[in-house]
């Protein structure tokens, strides 16, 4: 079978269980006592295992293997979580991320490094006692020869037989089959597997098989073990009454008692599939709700689809076409007296809006599918550095346009690693202050209207203008004069400038000027903007403020001489009217007043060398007050046409990254417009 067609599927799931590897690891670190990490980390061992196995992956397979015996150990109190055993499971976890990047990549999968292996196997010598020899293998459930109906009867033992069904729609239908019978294993005796546990194992079944087991539990607690599995969609339980008769020929009847042999045992002809078994009483049945399972009745869990994100961005730019027409049909509608086409145009507006909103909701995920990603590196960072953190995330359930979110992944990366190499004192420094030992780390989204606010706090020592203006003296980006002006105001300023650095000497996380720069030019590069607060001795404060898309976005429309800009409205705060009586110039630049503030102010027609737009000042003229991490000026516009919503399409060829524009729109009329950058521009 080519196994080909499953492996962007394997590599989304795998991905996933190696994030909850990840969390559970961290949950043991800081207690080693939580059972449920270990519960949780033996699953996705597991899950993985199977998958892996099915898959062909050889050295993922054998990896995960080792790695649940060391778990199962663990769970059973006979192997001590210590800090060398969580090194070595993060090593493990880091080596199977590897292994998964090289299946993403297409490139052949290399062998499991033998070292790895070898310390796994030694973590469990080192779990038995002194002359203890070392545990066997468990073989897979099912796997060794079983007992017979007539040795199960003989010793009081009830037998039953189990009809399981896997969901259709079930990539990875082996590896559902092998969880139940493990969960099936804890309560009962696994007499026989039909088809068998190898065919099971591989998957190699019409969604359908039967195991037959012996059990002093009841039939409930049997079909409970084998619905808590995920994509199991029923499982049937029939009692097997012992019988000194045999079973009349043709009828159902029960179970013989004559002898079976070991290898094609013949079993009592099975019901037809999906013949629902007892029903549970009503509190059991309320169990089984609770614990996210399904039972005879109820409705069909909810289905999902995984799409590929080049299949959403074509969809989006469609809808960004619909919505483009949707604007020049509307200023059709508005020169036309017909109001048949009005009515008409009314509703294809609604369904538009309607499906822009869709679309754009299919798009949006959760900020903890980066955010997920931090609690491991910030584990690694501090350790690495001498340092204690806690790390706490708030807001994770706040949502994001997916594309949006890995392309800010990379700056948070660099705050992080600021804060915790620059910002966080050693724990003999704050123990000094009067700090606790522990750092304080949280990283927080929140949402305001159409933008995401992301912020990035410590309680560390906060940023030293005095350094700052020494490192920049010694640099020459200031002179003596301006030195001795300098205040925190300035130095924010400094530390974003590109190969600005405070650190004395070079290291792996700092020294090199590469950093904070980074992180403004690539948020600014989406229309997004960077703040920062900090004080002295108390902490450091980063705000990062993100547009919900990069796709369609709310824009000012501006006229500058004969041109009509685009001009996003995350860039800008207020448009304010003025005189030509109200501009003035100071130190050769000109400035407008605004609430007793000086502005300085551009004139974007001679900026842009717009025809028509570099002509004497008219008797009025707007001035749009723009924003950015560290700058505040005044572009000045001929006229504001209006707010509207566009769809940015990216420039190409050689036009890609010019500086100043961030892409071009199409007006309602046909016409072409550019999308001004302002960051870049000012």
């Amino acid at each position: 079978m080519d196994l080909n067609e499953y492996r962007d599927i394997f590599i989304s799931e795998a991905q996933e269980h190696l994030q909850q590897l990840n969390e559970g690891t961290l949950r043991l670190e800081k207690d080693h006592r939580d059972l449920e990490a270990v519960h949780s980390l033996f699953r996705a061992s597991h899950t993985l295992k199977g998958m892996a196995a099915t898959m062909g992956f050889d050295g993922i397979t054998e990896l995960t293997h080792q790695m649940e015996s060391v778990l199962d150990a663990i769970r059973s109190e006979s192997l001590p979580v210590t800090r060398p055993l969580i090194d070595l499971l993060f090593a493990c976890i880091d080596q199977l991320g590897n292994q998964i990047g090289q299946v993403a990549g297409g490139s052949q999968v290399p062998e499991i490094p033998a070292d790895l292996i070898v310390r796994l196997k030694r973590g469990m010598e080192s779990s038995q006692e002194p002359g203890e020899a070392a545990a066997e293998p468990v073989p897979a459930p099912g796997a060794a020869p079983g007992k017979s109906l007539e040795e199960a009867w003989s010793q009081g033992k009830r037998v039953f037989r189990l009809a399981l069904e896997v969901e259709k729609s079930c990539t990875f239908r082996g590896v559902r089959a092998v969880m139940a019978l493990r969960n099936l294993e804890k309560v009962a005796e696994i007499l026989k597997t039909e088809p068998g546990v190898s065919r099971l194992e591989a998957g190699s079944f019409d969604f359908r098989f039967d195991v037959w087991v012996a059990s002093q539990e009841g039939p409930e607690e049997l079909r409970r073990a084998c619905m808590k599995v995920m994509e199991i969609a029923d499982c049937g339980v029939e009692a097997l009454e012992a019988s000194p008769a045999p079973a009349p020929a043709g009828g159902p009847g029960p179970a013989s008692r004559e002898p079976v042999t070991p290898e094609d045992e013949i079993m009592p002809a099975p019901p037809a599939m999906g013949t629902p078994a007892a029903a549970p009483a009503k509190e059991e049945a309320a169990e089984l709700l609770d614990e996210g399972t399904s039972s005879p009745g109820a409705a069909p869990a909810k289905q999902s689809v995984r799409v590929h994100v080049d299949r959403l961005d074509a969809m989006m730019n469609l809808v960004g076409e619909l919505v483009t027409q949707k604007i020049r049909l509307g200023q059709i509608g508005k020169s036309s007296n017909l109001k048949e086409l009005k009515d008409s145009l009314s509703q294809l507006e609604r369904v538009v809006d309607e499906l822009q909103d869709e679309v754009m909701s299919v798009r949006m995920v959760p900020v903890d599918h980066i955010f997920n990603r931090f609690p491991r590196m910030v584990r690694d960072l501090a350790r690495d550095l001498g340092k204690e953190v806690e790390l706490r995330m708030e807001g994770k359930e706040i949502e994001c346009d997916r594309t949006l979110l890995e392309e800010v992944s990379e700056p948070l990366v660099h705050l992080l690693r600021n804060a915790l190499d620059h910002g966080i004192e050693s724990p003999a420094e704050r123990r000094a202050q009067g700090k606790p030992a522990a750092g304080l780390l949280r990283l927080m989204a929140s949402r305001e209207k159409n933008q995401v606010l992301i912020e990035i706090r410590d309680d560390g020592r906060g940023i030293d203008s005095e350094k700052v203006r020494q490192s920049a003296l010694a640099k020459g980006y200031l002179s003596q004069t301006e030195a001795s002006m300098f205040g925190e105001a300035d130095a924010v300023r400094f530390i974003l400038m590109p190969g600005f650095s405070t650190a004395e000497k070079v290291t792996s996380l700092s020294g090199r000027g590469v950093g904070l720069d980074v992180v403004k030019t690539k948020v600014e590069s989406f229309g997004g903007g960077l703040k920062i607060e900090s004080r002295k001795g108390q902490g450091t404060a980063f705000h990062l403020r993100l547009p919900l898309t990069l796709a369609i976005i709310q824009a000012l429309m501006v006229r500058v001489g004969g041109e009509i800009y685009a001009v996003p409205v995350a860039n800008t705060v207020e448009a304010v009217e003025y005189g030509p009586a109200d501009l003035r110039v100071m130190q050769n630049q000109e400035v407008v007043l605004l609430r007793e503030q000086v502005l300085p102010v551009l004139r974007l027609g001679a900026l842009l060398e717009t025809p028509g737009g570099q002509g004497p000042l008219p008797g009025t003229f707007t001035v749009l007050v723009a924003e950015t991490a560290d700058r505040r000026v005044g572009l000045m516009v001929d006229e504001v046409i209006g707010q509207q919503e566009i769809a940015i399409k990216n420039l190409g060829g050689l036009l890609k990254g010019v500086r100043g524009f961030g892409g071009v729109t199409v007006l309602g009329d046909g016409r072409i417009a550019l999308i001004l950058d302002i960051p870049s521009l000012i």
